[in-house]
């Protein structure tokens, strides 16, 4: 653990902002993709052969999302497509618990393509922001934090169904929260794209 104590009172002010950002993109993450199978079966009926199939051809598409997402980000910044993908992650996220029929599946594999998207640059943050004995704790950490993050959001998502009385609104509520992440994206985080890593954060 001393390598995560150094990164935390050594590079509080990167460590911190980051973290925050995927802890709120990390609620929603790992929970919305969780319920899917279920919503679709009991909203509108599919089989388990069924989300099989939606699991394997739609992630075959939605697997572009992370050589894409390095191209865009290295061409327009890590800070833009990182703002871009997790707002719209959360806004699709909502629409996809909404809605039934074939915008289900469709809304599935851009949601999918968005987390894909987002583990990208998240995981580059955790490389250029910090010096490089502190990189691969950082990038360690960060996964660790997602890890956290799912679990926390399935909670809320037992919790919230006492309030609403549904899994699906609770779900829709969990996501609509992880609309913080861009926020703290935007003004929080510093650009690292096109940066030497020495610049960014020396030794």
């Amino acid at each position: 653990m001393k390598p995560v104590r150094e990164l935390l009172v050594r590079n509080p002010h990167w460590t911190y902002r980051l973290f925050f950002a995927v802890l709120g993109f990390g609620l929603a993450a790992g929970t919305s993709g969780f319920f899917l199978p279920k919503y679709l079966q009991d909203l509108d009926d599919w089989t388990s052969e069924g989300v099989a199939t939606l699991t394997v051809v739609g992630g075959a598409f939605a697997t572009v999302g992370s050589p894409l997402t390095g191209w865009l980000s290295d061409r327009f910044g890590r800070t833009l497509i990182t703002i871009a993908f997790t707002a719209l992650f959360g806004l699709t996220g909502v629409a996809l618990y909404s809605l039934t029929g074939i915008l289900a599946p469709v809304l599935w594999i851009i949601l999918t393509f968005y987390i894909l998207g987002i583990e990208v640059t998240t995981t580059t943050y955790s490389t250029e922001l910090f010096p490089t004995r502190y990189r691969s704790t950082a990038t360690g950490a960060r996964q660790v934090l997602s890890t956290l993050a799912a679990i926390l959001g399935l909670s809320a998502v037992s919790a919230l169904y006492l309030v609403f009385d549904s899994n699906w609104i609770a779900i829709s509520v969990v996501c609509l929260f992880s609309l913080v992440a861009p926020w703290i994206v935007w003004l929080l985080l510093p650009e690292t794209a096109g940066r030497e890593l020495e610049e960014i954060s020396p030794d």
